[in-house]
């Protein structure tokens, strides 16, 4: 049989071993989401809540944490041969920038939105080059295609709710 010491030495060394579980598996759940940030809460893998720029306190196992950069200005290029109003054939070449400004929707409501942001920018190119004359194309309609390209493909983003946004 087990001694009185013995087993009182037993049960401290279980409760100090278990309060210092429990402590690490809390602070395990702190974390900082820095000013040019938004993190996306999931609780048990299904949206919760975004939460701003700070410290913030979530329980592991039970719910977890993507950090999306909101700042930042992404770059990409395309480029392609279309047909002007005209019927000629000209090679435009674009550089999209955009930055995201909804998390949930950048994560969740679009499977690829990089590869959608191409495709949308595929499509509103062609649309405005097609009713553009050569001569326009070239010469002094560019501010005015770039516009409306920008224009078209942040309202096709927009009922798609992609979660972003065309910067330039």
């Amino acid at each position: 049989p087990l001694q009185p010491a013995a087993s009182s030495n037993l049960l401290a060394g279980f409760v100090i071993s278990t309060v210092l579980i429990i402590i690490i598996w809390a602070l395990s759940g702190i974390f900082i989401v820095s000013p040019a940030e938004q993190a996306v809460i999931l609780k048990f893998g299904r949206y919760k809540s975004t939460v701003e720029p700070g410290p913030h306190w979530i329980p592991r196992f039970i719910q977890s944490k993507t950090i999306v950069n909101i700042q930042q200005i992404s770059t990409y290029p395309y480029q392609a041969q279309m047909l002007t109003k005209d019927q000629n054939i000209v090679d435009v070449s674009v550089a999209v920038q955009y930055r995201i400004i909804d998390p949930k929707n950048y994560l969740f409501n679009i499977v690829a939105p990089v590869k959608s942001l191409e495709q949308v920018t595929a499509s509103a190119l062609r649309q405005v080059i097609g009713n553009t004359n050569l001569d326009d194309v070239l010469t002094t309609g560019r501010a005015a295609i770039r516009d409306a390209v920008g224009q078209q493909i942040n309202q096709i983003l927009a009922i798609y709710k992609t979660g972003i946004f065309i910067t330039d």
